[in-house]
């Protein structure tokens, strides 16, 4: 799409303005944007406002959606570190078990969202691994759980941060065990600006015609590395449809099937 909408602007040249193509790498681990700002390329291109667009699953194919506001969440990353002591499966009072203290810990981080956060605030607190040295018979003397958060609030995030590290510490003093919780920010909320949206809703209604645009998109909870330049300029990012009926395009991203369906080019381009 952006090579394509270049081709087609380099060939008509009789453009007002000066735009700017950001070719960006590595998003899927939020990296790219963080590299291209810290390499100072905002500035040295002297862009002020920034517009990216995705692909998006279950949407008609040349249909563009997009919101003001949070389009998309952030997402933070932790991993907590539990040291017991370990010993024989046959002889647990001898041991501190990591197990139970990392099991009481999974269960106490499900009530951040339940019963810590404001219900009409939107988060989502995951466990998604849980690693021993242990073995069959044996009770182990480490555990690791790795968990993903998302949310739209940098306020929500400040909160499951403080609320996590008192969830894993309570469960460890208790049961004798010690507990580290690493907490890190990978990708910023994506939070179109009012302005800038309402630019790009007007590209694509020239573009694609009225019927297929969707002003006002639900936010959903994948999170985006464009959300970082967004921080530092105004601008807005889109869903363009990958379509409803083909035989992988309607897939969930990321699912092994999932096809980008080629026939979507055409109107990103003239988005």
């Amino acid at each position: 799409m952006l090579l394509g909408a270049a081709r087609e602007l380099t060939a008509n040249p009789d453009f007002a303005g000066r735009l700017v193509f950001l070719f960006q790498p590595a998003e899927e681990h939020g990296q790219g944007a963080r590299a291209m700002i810290a390499n100072r390329v905002l500035e040295r291109f002297g862009i002020d406002e920034i517009y990216g667009i995705h692909n998006w699953p279950r949407l008609a194919v040349g249909h563009f959606a997009t919101r003001v506001g949070p389009l998309m969440a952030s997402e933070d990353n932790a991993e907590i570190r539990i040291k017991g002591k370990g010993a024989h499966a046959a002889s647990p009072q001898r041991s501190k078990d990591p197990i139970v203290t990392g099991s009481h810990i999974v269960l106490a981080l499900q009530t951040i969202v339940s019963r810590r956060m404001d219900p009409l605030e939107q988060a989502v607190v995951s466990v998604t691994e849980f690693i021993t040295d242990g073995q069959v018979n044996v009770l182990p003397e480490h555990v690791v759980l790795r968990g993903d958060t998302r949310s739209y609030l940098p306020s929500v995030q400040k909160l499951i941060e403080h609320e996590m590290r008192a969830q894993a510490t309570g469960p460890g003093t208790a049961l004798g065990s010690e507990v580290d919780v690493d907490y890190r920010h990978v990708f910023a909320s994506t939070v179109n600006h009012e302005a800038e949206t309402g630019h790009a809703c007007t590209a694509a209604h020239r573009a694609l015609g009225a019927d297929a645009v969707t002003p006002n998109f639900p936010p959903v909870m994948g999170s985006e590395d464009f959300g970082l330049f967004l921080e530092h300029r105004p601008g807005n990012f889109s869903y363009l449809g990958n379509g409803t009926d083909g035989p992988h395009c309607n897939e969930p991203l990321h699912n092994a099937a999932y096809d980008f369906n080629d026939t979507g080019i055409t109107p990103g381009v003239a988005y």
